[in-house]
């Protein structure tokens, strides 16, 4: 499928989306944090809090926690796919070792997955988000823009706009 280069922009802009999970001891994962995402629709959350059981399930759970970039995987909300990057979070809350096992989420339509160039250098900037987390609750969806602009300019790089 060919799309347009402008097309191409506003659905990287418009229908791309993060969602970062927690793993809740007493829920499990919870959609704890989203950025970009219509809270008003019912469906959508729903599904949201499926994918982090299901993605959680997958990637890690109990004593085996895996760390690092996953995906695409597939979401079941509009034909979407999901890269997660799992980790551990800085959290004076938590008596786990002082870090917080946590799913970072980037959400976009399937259409545009052929796109993902550098795997790498999208992973390094998860990496680099995570580092500059001083503690989890100082998180915020200004600071997911941010990291979903950074993983957009990964996609766009070696694009031409004009």
């Amino acid at each position: 499928m060919i799309i347009q280069s402008q097309n191409l922009k506003t659905i990287l802009y418009e229908q791309t989306f993060m969602v970062v999970y927690r793993i809740l001891k007493q829920k499990g994962p919870v959609p704890w944090l989203t950025e970009n995402v219509d809270c008003s629709n019912n469906i959508l959350i729903e599904n949201l809090q499926y994918a982090g059981i299901t993605y959680s399930f997958i990637i890690g759970q109990g004593h085996n926690y895996f760390t690092g970039l996953f995906g695409p995987i597939p979401f079941k909300h509009k034909n979407y796919r999901c890269l997660i990057y799992s980790g551990y979070l800085k959290s004076q809350n938590n008596g786990f070792n002082k870090k917080e096992y946590v799913l970072i989420s980037f959400f976009l339509p399937a259409e545009i997955i052929s796109l993902l160039i550098n795997y790498n250098s999208i992973e390094k900037s998860f990496e680099k988000f995570v580092n500059m987390i001083k503690d989890i609750e100082y998180l915020s969806k200004m600071k997911l823009l941010q990291l979903r602009l950074n993983i957009i300019q990964n996609f766009t790089q070696n694009m031409d706009f004009t």
